[in-house]
C-alpha cells in the first residue's frame, strides 16, 4: 500500500468527518427540524409542475426564478442574492471566496461547528470569544476582540446554534461599525426570534453577508436551500466559487411554492414558539435538570448524572448530545416538536431521571 498522506491537505489531520448518532427514533428531536411536512396539496402542485419539466436538460446555472422571488420577498436586488444547496454549502462557498490563509477569523464560542471546521481546512486562525454563562453574547468581549485582533472575518450566528440567543439589532450594527472585516450574520433561526434582521443593514454596510435557510421555519430540510443576501461586490466573488447547477429544478419549484404560502409558514412558526414555551415551563418544574430558554426551535437541558441521551434513545426519543461543544458539558439539545412529541419526550425524560436517581 502506498502512503498517500502527503497528498492531502495537512489541515485535515485534526478534523473529523461529520457524523450523526441516532438518525431514527420513534420521536426524532435531534436535528432542529420543523415537525410539519408540507401539506399534500402543495406537494402535488409542485410535482405536477416538475412533471412538465424536461428531466434530460440541465437546470439553470443559478436558480433565477427563485432568486427573483427572494428579491421580491426581501426587497433586495437580485444581483445581491446567492443561492446554494443548503446553507452548509453556502458557508463553504463564502469561506472559499475569502482570503483565509493565516487570517484571523473571529467566532464566538460555542457556535455552529462548520465555521471553525472550514476555517481550519482553509488555514485560517480562529479567534475565540466565549458566550456568557447563560449563552447570551458578550458584546463587549466581541468588540474588544475585533479591535485587538483585527480579524478578516467575523462569524456571528444570531440566533445562535447551539447557544440559542440572539444579538440585539443595535449590537449587530455597533460591531459591524468597528471594522472592515467581512461580517457573516447567520440568521438560520431568525423566524423564531423577536429581533430585527441584519438585512436592514445591507445598504449601510457593504462588508455584510446575511445567511438564511429554508430548512427550519420553512420546513424544507430535505430540499436543501440556503441563500445569502449581501452587497453586489461580495455576491460576485461568491458566485465565482459557487458550483453551477447545484440547485435542481425540483428544489427551486418547491422553494418558490412555499414562498407563496407564507401564512402557512407563520402559522407553523407560531405553533412551534408556543410549544417551546410550554415545554420550557414544564421542564423548569423538574428539579434534577437546568433548562436554558432560546430564541430558536430548540431548548438546552443540563443533566448532572447518567447517560441520559442514550437512555432517552432507549425510550424512543432522539436528542442531540452537545457535550463536545465548549461550555456545554452534560448538556443536550432537544428540538421542539408537536405537542404529542413534546409530551412523549417529557414523559420519557422523567422516566429516565427516575432511573438515574435510583442507580
Amino acid at each position: 500500500m502506498m502512503n498517500l498522506a502527503h497528498r492531502f491537505n495537512p489541515n485535515l489531520k485534526s478534523i473529523q468527518a461529520f457524523a450523526l448518532k441516532a438518525q431514527k427514533a420513534k420521536v426524532k428531536l435531534n436535528q432542529n427540524e420543523n415537525p410539519f411536512d408540507l401539506p399534500l396539496e402543495i406537494k402535488e402542485k409542485v410535482l405536477q409542475k416538475f412533471l412538465n419539466e424536461q428531466w434530460n436538460r440541465y437546470p439553470s446555472p443559478a436558480p433565477f426564478e427563485l432568486i427573483k422571488k427572494l428579491s421580491e420577498h426581501h426587497g433586495v436586488d437580485s444581483d445581491r442574492i446567492v443561492i446554494c444547496n443548503g446553507s452548509n454549502e453556502l458557508i463553504y462557498a463564502i469561506f472559499l471566496a475569502l482570503n483565509l490563509k493565516d487570517a484571523p477569523v473571529l467566532i464566538p464560542q460555542p457556535s455552529f461547528y462548520l465555521y471553525g471546521k472550514i476555517t481550519k481546512i482553509l488555514g485560517g486562525r480562529i479567534i475565540e470569544v466565549f458566550l456568557n454563562d447563560d449563552f447570551s453574547f458578550n458584546v463587549d468581549s466581541i468588540a474588544h476582540a475585533i479591535v485587538d485582533n483585527k480579524p478578516g472575518v467575523v462569524g456571528l450566528c444570531s440566533p445562535n446554534n447551539p447557544g440559542g440567543k440572539s444579538l440585539k439589532f443595535d449590537d449587530v450594527k455597533f460591531l459591524i461599525s468597528l471594522s472592515d472585516a467581512i461580517f457573516i450574520i447567520d440568521e438560520a433561526y431568525f423566524e423564531f426570534s423577536s429581533e430585527r434582521s441584519a438585512v436592514e443593514l445591507l445598504d449601510e454596510f457593504s462588508n455584510l453577508i446575511v445567511i438564511r435557510t429554508m430548512s427550519k421555519a420553512f420546513g424544507l430540510a430535505g430540499i436543501r436551500i440556503g441563500y445569502a443576501l449581501t452587497s453586489k461586490e461580495i455576491a460576485d466573488e461568491i458566485k465565482k466559487v459557487r458550483l453551477p447547477f447545484t440547485i435542481d429544478r425540483f428544489a427551486e419549484l418547491t422553494a418558490i411554492e412555499i414562498l407563496n404560502h407564507l401564512d402557512l409558514v407563520k402559522r407553523n412558526v407560531n405553533y412551534i414558539i408556543e410549544q417551546k414555551e410550554w415545554l420550557y415551563n414544564e421542564l423548569c418544574k423538574i428539579d434534577e435538570i437546568k433548562v436554558f430558554n432560546t430564541e430558536t426551535n430548540f431548548l438546552l437541558v443540563k443533566v448532572d448524572g447518567g447517560e441520559v441521551v442514550d437512555m432517552l434513545l432507549e425510550e424512543g426519543v432522539a436528542v442531540r448530545d452537545m457535550s463536545s461543544y465548549p461550555m456545554m458539558d452534560k448538556i443536550f439539545r432537544v428540538t421542539v416538536g408537536t405537542f404529542e412529541e413534546n409530551r412523549y419526550f417529557l414523559n420519557a425524560l422523567k422516566k429516565v431521571l427516575t432511573k438515574v436517581k435510583a442507580s
